[in-house]
């Protein structure tokens, strides 16, 4: 069995100066720090034009702060700041550790994301750099939000402000903080007037809470803090915690690192000896999937969507992270995701949210929290459903979720246009707002004229993306038939979703541009813009070999394809606009649909091409990957840091289109036909999670070799050839990179 192939990947960012809008993110299981690399939790970003900052504390689903900083004052009455004094500064995935300096003082501080309780620990370590007694006044401010993550831009007028033993507790509207100190608090100020620690109710913008720290010559002293919280219900009750954690403050790294080496070592190990950027890419993609894994209570798990402002579970993310999640080898995980989404699957319509039945929500979070209104998320699921079991072969979790499919079938089923025969996108927006009239003024924030992935821009009645999840859906239905419904073999699913992919191909063809228009109306007339969605059409197969590789030299054309990525809308479209969230930036999740379709269309060169970009956008922005970019040029613009459909469906890419690995649960086989560029002669995988057991794959041309380890025979597959391992064996395979034709 070969040994280990994981090379480390951190630090992530090493600073030797103050940079305020560099982007740091530390995780844990159900809590967040978001902040630039000033040594404060702060974060100073573009948001729609305008700088606010994003800088803070997540729990649990909720924003507990904004910005969060430290301040201290020397016995001669000097004031400083940590970004004042910042000299070094360290992130990795489990920690932050930067250093300062005074004329007085050397402070270390360690911020670490806690594994214990949903929250974040500070600790600094002051040590007297005099000859005589330092007296160091020492001050930690916090801007309260405590509003659920999944509702950008609004936060309590309102706040209940109570002192506890060790700090203070601030609640609103069912979700509560808590400050706490491992030092005696001096004193107290909300809104920077003092405060006496009775109870206070209004508005609050700061809460400071002000400490003394004596240094004696040559000595140190360390102050520990912890912000926590998330539901109301999970902080108030629970003070014998926060003493806990504050005197476990040393334990804290060793903590949060263990639990992240305990995930890490049970992920594939891969090697490309002639492309290590995409080895480092591949290691930087998987860490920051596992950032964004999301575990507030039962009943909600999964991973957020991204950060700093969609830090709650969107379902419609949640269907593109969930594939490269199996490929990392937690079913688990993807099962107790599965069930969090299927738990709010109405059995009938819910109008005041929009909802239909058997739809599956757009959002979901702790409180509870959850919205509906989109037209592709529930088409998504069949499919997620189906890769679950392709991947771990467990029938137990299909059967469970049987009648879910078939509402969310239904739903598909109700929204097919007798007129045209296809799926309709549209009318959840439309009902949406016709709802929320009926109970009040609502306003919604943008006009979602459909509710497709764009949906701020007008892509009715027939998006192409749609069609093919409907098709992708109807195989998958097809393929779990003998699970979900034993007395059939699922040959009308498949017979269907076949017929509607040649009616894609044939109907959604635009000749004058060799490619596939974006849409259709109600009556048929089709939209002329050129979108990267189309490649999704190629990705699937609906096209002929010419007519795939036609269209795939037209996306590569200036108009769509940039340095960066792919335009959401050609440049030479009129409705063009280089800042357009929908309508011209540059959104990672195009690259990955262009990867699937150049793989698809046999162009490994230029798959491969595109996977190697994105590794080096992921190495140059230290482990995350921005939402979007400008369409004009390569800066994020109004864009969240790291968003996990920007991470996740180009790395499930790696194994899927450049190894080319279809795992088969009802013969247990893995496919292998890899897409390996034709000077290529290494690449392995080592420790794939497949039946509960693992495979190892070597190839070193032309041999490629399969180790199993795991209950039960394994067949492996490639084109004609065929190996049958069982427990400990291994075998060999011919393959070669083909020669692609100029």
């Amino acid at each position: 069995m070969p040994g280990s192939i994981d090379p480390p990947v951190e630090p992530l960012r090493e600073l030797r100066s103050p940079d305020s809008r560099a982007t740091i993110l530390l995780t844990g299981l159900s809590a967040a720090a978001v902040l630039g690399g000033s040594g404060d939790l702060s974060l100073i970003r573009e948001t729609r034009g305008a700088d606010m900052d994003w800088g803070g504390v997540y729990g649990e689903g909720v924003r507990l702060t904004g910005p969060w900083w430290i301040r201290f004052e020397d016995r001669h009455g000097a004031r400083g700041t940590l970004p004042e004094s910042m000299v070094w500064l360290e992130s990795s995935r489990t920690r932050i550790r930067s250093r300062h300096e005074t004329p007085d003082f050397y402070c270390n501080q360690e911020i670490v994301a806690l594994a214990e309780l949903p929250g974040i620990g500070r600790r600094l370590t002051f040590s007297n750099r005099r000859d005589d007694e330092t007296v160091l006044r020492f001050e930690s401010t916090f801007r309260p939000e405590l509003a659920p993550a999944l509702i950008e831009g609004i936060k309590p007028c309102e706040y209940d402000v109570a002192a506890t033993s060790t700090g203070v507790r601030v609640t609103a509207f069912g979700s509560a903080l808590e400050f706490a100190l491992s030092t005696p608090c001096n004193g107290f100020r909300l809104n920077e007037e003092p405060w006496n620690g009775r109870s206070f109710r209004g508005a609050l913008d700061t809460v400071t809470i002000e400490s003394t720290v004596r240094l004696p010559p040559g000595d140190s002293a360390t102050i520990s803090s912890v912000i926590w919280g998330g539901v109301e219900a999970t902080v108030r009750g629970h003070a014998e915690r926060t003493t806990q954690l504050l005197d476990d403050a040393g334990n804290w790294a060793t903590s949060a690192d263990a639990a992240r080496r305990e995930w890490t070592a049970r992920t594939p190990r891969l090697r490309f000896p002639a492309a290590p950027e995409l080895e480092r890419g591949y290691l930087l993609a998987r860490d920051a999937l596992r950032s964004l894994y999301f575990s507030p209570e039962p009943g909600f798990i999964g991973l957020v969507a991204g950060y700093p402002w969609y830090a709650a579970l969107w379902c419609r993310d949640l269907a593109w992270m969930l594939p490269a999640v199996l490929w990392l080898g937690d079913a688990p995980r993807v099962a107790a995701t599965l069930r969090s989404v299927f738990r709010f699957q109405p059995r009938a319509a819910l109008p005041v949210m929009g909802a239909s039945a058997g739809e599956l929500p757009m959002q979901i979070g702790p409180g509870p929290i959850f919205l509906y209104g989109t037209s592709d998320t529930t088409l998504h699921y069949p499919e997620i459903v189906r890769r679950y079991f392709a991947h771990t072969g467990d029938d137990s979790v299909v059967q469970e979720l049987a009648h879910h499919l078939q509402l969310a079938e239904q739903w598909a089923r109700r929204k097919i246009s007798p007129f045209t025969g296809l799926i309709r996108n549209g009318e959840e927006g439309v009902g949406l707002h016709e709802a929320a009239e009926q109970h009040g003024r609502v306003h919604f924030g943008f006009d979602a004229f459909d509710t497709t992935i764009w949906d701020s821009t007008d892509r009715r009645f027939h998006a192409i993306d749609i069609q093919v999840l409907w098709a992708q859906a109807l195989d998958a239905l097809g393929e779990l038939a003998p699970v979900t419904s034993p007395d059939s073999d699922g040959s009308r699913w498949r017979t269907e979703a076949q017929k509607l992919r040649q009616t894609i191909g044939n109907r959604y063809w635009w000749p004058e541009e060799n490619y596939l228009y974006d849409s259709l109306a109600e009556d048929g007339t089709p939209v002329r813009k050129v979108r990267p969605n189309a490649l999704l059409a190629i990705a699937d197969g609906v096209l002929p070999r010419d007519r795939a590789a036609a269209a795939l030299i037209r996306a590569a054309q200036g108009d769509l394809d940039t340095e960066w990525g792919y335009r959401t809308l050609s440049s030479t479209d009129p409705t063009y606009n280089p800042i357009s969230y929908h309508d011209g930036q540059v959104w990672p999740i195009a690259s990955a649909w262009a990867i699937r379709a150049a793989f698809a269309a046999g162009q490994t060169a230029r798959a491969v091409d595109d996977l190697q970009r994105w590794a080096r956008q992921l190495n140059a922005e230290a482990g995350t990957l921005n939402e979007c970019y400008r369409g004009d040029r390569a800066e994020p613009f109004n864009s969240c840091f790291l968003l996990g459909f920007s991470v996740a469906p180009i790395l499930s890419q790696i194994f899927e289109g450049l190894w080319g690995l279809m795992p088969q649960a009802l013969s247990r086989t893995l496919r292998v036909e890899p897409h390996f560029p034709s000077e290529w002669t290494q690449a392995a995988i080592e420790g794939l999670s497949l039946y509960g057991g693992e495979v190892t794959l070597r190839w070193e041309r032309p041999r490629l070799t399969a180790y199993w380890k795991g209950k039960g025979p394994l067949k492996v597959q490639s084109g004609m050839q065929a190996l049958e391992l069982t427990d400990g064996s291994s075998g060999s395979l011919e393959y070669a990179p083909a020669s692609e034709p100029s």
